[in-house]
C-alpha cells in the first residue's frame, strides 16, 4: 500500500496535570434536546399522512376511472394517542429497554470489580466523577458480545446506566476504555442520554419485531427446504404438485416476511428522530471526557479500535450486526460508518482515509442520514484539545488542500450537489406551491370576501398533486447525471482516475492489489462527491445477513482488497422484489450467495462512505445476477409524475 495503516500504540502520550478547557455553549445541545419530541411527533404524523393521501388517491381513482364509490378519508391527526404512547414510553423506557436486552441479547449486570481488572483507571474515573456531582454511580451491564460498543442509556441518576461488549473490554486498552467510559459519562450528566434513551425504546419496539419474526422465517425456510419431493422427479405432474404443494407451504413464509419488512421500516423512520441530537452532543462529551481524563490522544485510539473492530467482525460473521444497528443513535460510532472506514484503516492511514471528512466541501451535508458526526472532525478536535495542552498529537491529520478542493464551490451554488437533491427540491417547491394556492384562497374568502378563488383554498388535489410532480420532474433530471454510461464518468478527474474497465477473473479479497484500484484512490478522495460517478467492476466477496433479514436488501456488502464497500441494490419491482427475493426464496436473491468470489459491475460513488449502486453482479457459481437501479429510477420518476397529475385532475 501507499500509505502505512493505523498502528495501535502501547501508551498515549497525555497531560500529567492540566488547566481543565473552558465550556462550549450549551445551545446547540438543547436546541437538539427539544427538536428530539418534536421529531418523534412528526413521524407519526407523518405516516399516518401518507396512509390517508394513499387512501385518497384510491378513494379518486375509485370514482372518477371506474366509477364506483368512494369515502373521503379522515385528514385529521390522531394527536391525543401518540402524545400519550410516547409519554408512557419515556416514562419506562430504562425498564423497557432492560427488558429487551436482557432477554433477546443476553446482556447482564457487570460487577465493578471485573470492570476494575479490565480498566482500574476506568473503575477510579466513575468513583470520583460520582461522589463529586454527589449522585450514584451509574449501574454496569455487559453483553457477551464480540463487536466492540458502549453506550449509556436511562432517564434519571438512579436509573443511569452504562453497557459494554465484552469484546471491547478485551480490545481496548486501559486508558482507551476510561476514555470512552467518560464520554458515556458525559451524556449522563448533560441530559442527552436520557432524550436518546426515549428514541431507543421507541426503536427497540419495531426492531426487536422485525429481528425476531426474521429469525423465525429464516427457521421456517430451512425446514421448508428439508420436505422431501413426492414422486419421481421427471414425472410432470409430480413436478406441478411439488411445486403447488411448496408454494402453499411458503404462504405462511410471506407473511412473516411482511410483517419484518413494515417493522423494519419503522425502525428506519423512527430513527431520524435521534440523528440530530447524537451529533450534536458528540463534541460536548468529548470536551467533558478529555478534561476528566486529560487524555484526548487515548480517546482517539480507542474511536480507531472500534471502528476497526467493527469491521473485523462483519468479515468474520460474514454479516453486520443486528443489535448493533438497532443501537445506531446511541453509539460513539453509527455501523454504517464504522464498518466502511474501519476496514481501509487497516490497509491505509487515518489521515488519508479520513481526509475527505475533514477537507471535502459539503462534507457534513452528505453526512445527514448517519447518526455520528464525520470521524475525522472528531479526531481533529481531539488533536487540537491535546495541541493546547502541549501533548503531541497521536495522528497529524491537517494536511493542505489540494487544488481540486480549494476551487470547489460552496454547495448551496454546487450544480452537482443540486442535481443530486433535485427529486427532494421538486417536492418542496411543489408542496410550497401548492401551499402558497391555499393561502390565496383562504386570504380572498377572509379579507376580500372574493368566492372566485375559493376553490384553491379546499381543493386537496393541490397538496398531493403539485409535491408528487415535483419529485418525478427532479428525478428525470436527476437521472442522466446519477447513471452515466459505462465507459465514461462524471469526474473532470477522468483522464488521472485509476478506473479499469476491462473484464477481470474473479479475485479473492485477500489478493494483492497489483493494479491500481477505483476504490483504493476514491477512499483517498477528498474531493468526491456522490454525483462524481465511477462506473466500474469490482471483484471480491458477498457479505451480509441471509434471507428475511435481508429482505429489503439492508446489508449487502463486497469485501475487496481494499475493504468493505456497501452494496446498493434494487430488483425489478424495487424494494417489493427485494422482499420477494428475502421472503420465500423463488427468486435468487444476493443474500444466498454469502461468499461467494464475485464480479460486481455498477456505479462507484463516495459520500460520506463510499457505496457501489450495482448493476450486474457475476459469480462463478451461480448465474448472472441483475439490478434495476435505472428502471427503478425512471419508474419511480414516472410513477410520481403520474400520480401528481392524476391528482390534480
Amino acid at each position: 500500500m501507499n500509505s502505512q495503516p493505523f498502528q495501535p500504540s502501547q501508551a498515549s502520550d497525555r497531560a500529567q496535570r492540566w488547566n481543565p478547557l473552558p465550556p462550549k455553549s450549551d445551545l446547540r445541545l438543547r436546541l437538539a434536546q427539544m427538536a428530539t419530541p418534536i421529531a418523534l411527533f412528526l413521524i407519526p404524523t407523518g405516516l399516518n399522512g401518507l396512509l390517508t393521501v394513499a387512501q385518497w388517491l384510491m378513494s379518486k381513482l375509485s370514482i372518477e376511472v371506474f366509477h364506483q364509490g368512494g369515502t373521503v378519508p379522515n385528514f385529521s391527526v390522531p394527536w391525543l394517542p401518540i402524545v400519550v404512547s410516547l409519554t408512557l414510553l419515556y416514562g419506562l423506557s430504562p425498564w423497557i429497554l432492560t427488558t429487551i436486552w436482557r432477554i433477546f441479547y443476553g446482556m447482564k449486570p457487570m460487577p465493578s470489580a471485573k470492570l476494575a481488572t479490565y480498566s482500574p483507571e476506568t473503575y477510579r474515573l466513575l468513583q470520583r466523577s460520582s461522589q463529586q456531582r454527589r449522585r450514584p454511580q451509574p449501574r454496569l451491564m455487559v453483553f457477551p458480545r464480540a463487536e466492540p460498543f458502549i453506550f449509556s442509556y436511562g432517564i434519571t441518576a438512579k436509573t443511569a446506566t452504562i453497557a459494554v461488549s465484552q469484546g471491547l473490554l478485551e480490545q481496548l486498552q486501559d486508558d482507551e476504555l476510561a476514555s470512552l467510559y467518560a464520554v458515556e459519562w458525559a451524556h449522563l450528566n448533560n441530559g442527552s442520554a436520557a432524550t436518546l434513551s426515549w428514541v431507543a425504546v421507541i426503536l427497540q419496539i419495531p426492531f426487536v419485531i422485525y429481528d425476531q419474526v426474521a429469525r423465525l422465517g429464516d427457521r421456517y425456510l430451512q425446514l421448508l427446504q428439508q420436505i422431501p419431493t413426492l414422486g419421481k422427479p421427471d414425472q410432470r405432474a409430480m413436478q406441478w404438485l411439488n411445486g403447488f404443494l411448496r408454494g402453499m407451504l411458503q404462504l405462511p413464509a410471506y407473511g412473516l416476511s411482511v410483517i419484518a419488512a413494515i417493522s423494519y421500516g419503522l425502525f428506519r423512520s423512527f430513527r431520524w428522530a435521534g440523528i440530530p441530537l447524537a451529533k450534536q452532543r458528540v463534541s460536548y462529551s468529548d470536551r467533558t471526557a478529555c478534561n476528566l481524563t486529560g487524555n484526548p490522544n487515548g480517546l482517539a485510539n480507542a474511536l480507531i479500535k472500534l471502528a476497526i473492530g467493527t469491521a473485523q467482525t462483519v468479515i468474520t460473521q460474514q454479516q453486520s450486526s443486528p443489535l448493533l444497528e438497532s443501537l445506531d443513535p446511541l453509539l460513539p460510532l453509527s455501523p454504517q460508518v464504522a464498518i466502511p472506514l474501519g476496514s481501509y484503516l487497516q490497509h491505509f492511514s487515518p489521515a488519508t482515509v479520513l481526509a475527505w471528512d475533514y477537507q471535502a466541501k459539503n462534507r457534513r451535508t452528505w453526512n445527514l442520514c448517519h447518526t455520528s458526526p464525520l470521524l475525522g472532525d472528531r479526531l481533529q478536535s481531539l488533536m487540537q484539545m491535546a495541541t493546547v495542552w502541549k501533548l503531541q498529537p497521536h495522528f497529524s491529520l491537517r494536511q493542505p488542500l489540494s487544488e481540486a478542493a480549494s476551487s470547489q464551490k460552496e454547495f448551496v451554488s454546487n450544480p452537482n450537489f443540486q442535481q443530486a437533491i433535485a427529486p427532494i427540491v421538486g417536492l418542496l417547491l411543489g408542496l410550497g406551491l401548492a401551499v402558497l394556492a391555499w393561502g390565496i384562497g383562504w386570504l380572498g374568502i377572509l379579507l376580500l370576501n372574493n368566492y372566485r378563488f375559493a376553490w384553491l383554498g379546499s381543493d386537496y388535489g393541490l397538496l398531493i398533486g403539485l409535491p408528487l410532480f415535483g419529485f418525478g420532474i427532479g428525478t428525470f433530471w436527476r437521472f442522466n447525471a446519477y447513471f452515466p454510461d459505462r465507459g465514461r464518468s462524471l469526474s473532470s478527474r477522468e483522464s488521472s482516475s485509476p478506473v479499469r474497465h476491462r473484464q477481470s477473473p474473479i479475485a479473492s479479497p485477500s489478493a494483492p492489489l497489483d493494479e491500481p484500484n477505483p476504490l483504493a484512490h476514491l477512499v483517498q478522495d477528498a474531493t468526491a462527491h456522490p454525483l462524481q460517478v465511477y462506473p466500474v467492476q469490482l471483484t471480491g466477496q458477498i457479505l451480509g445477513r441471509s434471507a428475511m433479514h435481508n429482505g429489503l436488501g439492508q446489508d449487502l456488502w463486497l469485501q475487496t482488497p481494499v475493504g468493505l464497500l456497501k452494496l446498493h441494490d434494487r430488483s425489478l419491482l424495487g424494494a417489493i422484489g427485494l422482499w420477494w427475493q428475502g421472503s420465500a426464496g423463488w427468486l435468487a436473491g444476493l443474500s444466498d450467495r454469502r461468499g461467494e468470489a464475485v464480479r460486481a459491475i455498477g456505479w462507484l460513488r463516495r459520500g460520506a462512505t463510499p457505496w457501489l449502486d450495482l448493476q450486474q453482479l457475476c459469480g462463478s457459481a451461480s448465474p448472472p445476477y441483475q439490478a434495476f437501479h435505472q428502471f427503478y429510477s425512471l419508474l419511480l420518476g414516472i410513477i410520481a409524475t403520474l400520480l401528481g397529475t392524476f391528482a390534480l385532475l
